[in-house]
C-alpha cells in the first residue's frame, strides 16, 4: 500500500531533563547522522527530492542543530554544566584521549572568572543551551528571565574570541532547533505582543555580523509552521495545526519562501521520521511498521515490528552501521510505562534487544551519543553533584544537581549487552 511520505531531518529526543544541569538527548548529534547529506558544492542542489524540484540558491548544506545540554563534533563532546555559583562552565569531552576536561588551557587556571574560556558568566541560574557549526561554539539563551533577554554568543571551538552576536527582545522566544550551513543560523521564534496575541516568524541570523532577517510569517489561521530539519540547502517545516491530528510537512527554499512544496503529513498521535544513510526512515505507530524510502528514486522497502499487549507507544531513531533503535513502552501491571529498546537492523529486519540502563535511574537506558570507528561514546549514568545558587532574596543555597557521565565502548559489547564501558576521566 502507497503510503503518504514526508521527511523531517529531527531524531526523536529522549531527554531527562533533571533540574536544570541534566539532559540525556537522542538527537542529530550522533555521528554519521548530524546531518546527513550528500557532499555538493556550495549553493548546488540535487534535481528532485521526492518528485519536487530543487531550485539552487545561495546556502550551502544545512545540517540539525537540537539545543540540548551538550553538542557534538566528529572528534569530541561539548558541554554546558553550572558548577560555580553565577557561573557556568563549559567542558569538552575528546573521544581519543577519552578525558573531560574544562575547556581552558591556561596552566592553574580555577576555572571561575571571565579570564577562563570555559566560564560563562551569568546574571541568574539557567545556563545557556549549547550547539556546533563546523568552526563555531554557539551558546543560545532561548528565552528571556528577570535578568536577560534572549541572546545568542559565539566562539571558537577552543572557547577563545567570545563575543555576543546579537541580543533579541524579551517578548520574543527561540524555538528548539536550529539549522545551519555555518555561516547562517536559522529558527523560528514566536513574538508576544501587548494584548497577548503571538506570531510565529522563520528567522536568519548571519554567524559573522549578528544581523537578523525575518524570512518568512509561519503563523496560520489555527497554528504556525515550526522548523524542523532540512534536505542540503533546503528546510523542511512542519504545521502545527492545534485543531488537527495531523501535521503538513512543507520543503521550503529560504531565497523564496512559500509553503506550497508539500511533501507529506506527520502522524501527530505517533509517527517518526528521519534520514539516515541517505534513506528517509519513518515509522507508522498503528500499524508498527517501519518505512525506508530513497528520497530520488521513491523505491520503498517495510518493515514490520512486532506490537505487543498493553503496547502504550512505539518510536525510533538513529543507531549505527545501517541499524536504527526502536523503544517500545508497554504498561506494567499497575499502568505505568515500561520501556524496553532493540537494535534493528534495516536490511535484514533482523531485532535485537538491548538492556544496559543505568544504575541512578533504572528506568533509562545507555544513550548513543557519538559513533567513531568502532567505538560508541555513551551517556550511561549520572552523578549527584551539589550546586550552589542564588536564591531570589540573594542568598546563596544549594540544591541536588545531576550530571551526566559520559564514557567509552566498543560496537561489540554495546550491542552484546556487555557493560564494559571506560568512563571519561572528569574534573568533576
Amino acid at each position: 500500500m502507497k503510503k503518504s511520505k514526508g521527511f523531517i531531518v529531527i531524531v526523536v529526543c529522549l531527554a531527562v531533563a533533571i533540574l536544570a544541569t541534566s539532559c540525556t538527548n537522542q538527537d542529530s548529534s550522533v555521528q554519521g547522522y548530524d546531518g546527513e547529506t550528500a557532499n555538493v558544492e556550495n549553493g548546488s542542489s540535487p534535481d528532485s527530492f521526492l518528485g519536487i524540484t530543487l531550485p539552487k540558491n545561495k546556502y550551502g548544506d544545512f545540517r540539525l542543530l537540537n539545543e540540548t545540554s551538550y553538542a557534538t563534533t566528529a572528534d569530541g563532546l561539548y558541554e554546558v554544566k553550572s558548577i560555580f555559583p553565577n557561573s557556568a562552565s563549559i567542558f569538552y569531552t575528546d573521544f581519543a584521549t577519552e578525558q573531560t576536561i574544562y575547556l581552558c588551557n591556561q596552566p592553574g587556571c580555577k576555572h571561575n572568572t571571565d579570564a577562563c574560556t570555559s566560564y560563562i558568566a551569568l546574571k541568574d541560574n539557567y545556563p545557556p543551551t549549547a550547539v556546533v557549526t563546523d568552526d563555531k561554539l554557539i551558546l543560545i539563551r532561548a528565552a528571556a528571565t528577570e535578568a536577560s533577554n534572549p541572546y545568542i554568543e559565539i566562539r571558537n571551538l577552543d572557547g577563545s574570541d567570545n563575543r555576543k552576536l546579537c541580543e533579541f527582545p524579551a517578548n520574543q522566544r527561540f524555538d528548539i532547533y536550529e539549522v545551519s550551513d555555518n555561516n547562517y543560523l536559522f529558527t523560528t521564534m514566536n513574538e508576544v505582543d501587548e494584548k497577548g496575541n503571538t506570531r510565529y516568524y522563520l528567522v536568519e541570523i548571519n554567524l559573522s555580523n549578528g544581523e537578523v532577517k525575518h524570512i518568512v510569517d509561519t503563523t496560520t489561521e489555527f497554528g504556525f509552521y515550526q522548523l524542523v530539519g532540512a534536505y542540503e540547502n533546503h528546510l523542511i517545516l512542519q504545521e502545527n495545526n492545534f485543531d488537527a491530528s495531523t501535521a503538513r510537512q512543507v520543503l521550503l527554499n529560504p531565497e523564496n519562501p512559500s509553503f506550497d512544496q508539500e511533501i507529506g503529513q506527520y502522524k501527530l498521535s505517533g509517527g517518526y521520521m528521519f534520514v539516515m544513510d541517505n534513506q528517509l526512515i519513518a515509522y507508522d505507530s498503528e500499524t508498527s511498521e517501519v518505512i525506508s524510502t530513497n528520497p530520488k528514486t521513491e523505491e520503498e522497502k517495510t518493515i514490520s515490528l512486532e506490537k505487543v499487549k498493553n503496547q502504550i507507544s512505539g518510536s525510533i531513531f538513529p543507531a549505527f552501521d545501517g541499524c536504527i533503535f526502536y523503544n517500545q513502552s508497554i504498561a506494567d501491571a499497575e499502568g505505568n510505562p515500561v520501556t524496553s529498546r532493540y537494535l534493528v537492523n534495516l536490511t535484514t529486519g533482523e531485532t535485537h534487544p538491548l538492556t544496559l540502563k543505568t544504575s541512578t535511574f533504572k528506568q533509562y537506558h545507555w544513550d548513543v551519543v557519538a559513533v567513531y570507528g568502532d567505538q560508541l561514546c555513551v551517556l550511561y549514568d549520572y552523578k549527584e553533584v551539589p550546586l550552589v545558587i542564588e536564591n531570589k532574596e540573594g542568598d546563596m543555597e544549594t540544591i541536588e544537581s545531576y550530571s551526566n557521565l559520559y564514557g567509552f565502548i566498543s560496537k561489540v559489547d554495546y550491542t552484546a549487552n556487555n557493560p564494559n564501558v571506560r568512563p571519561a576521566s572528569s574534573p568533576i
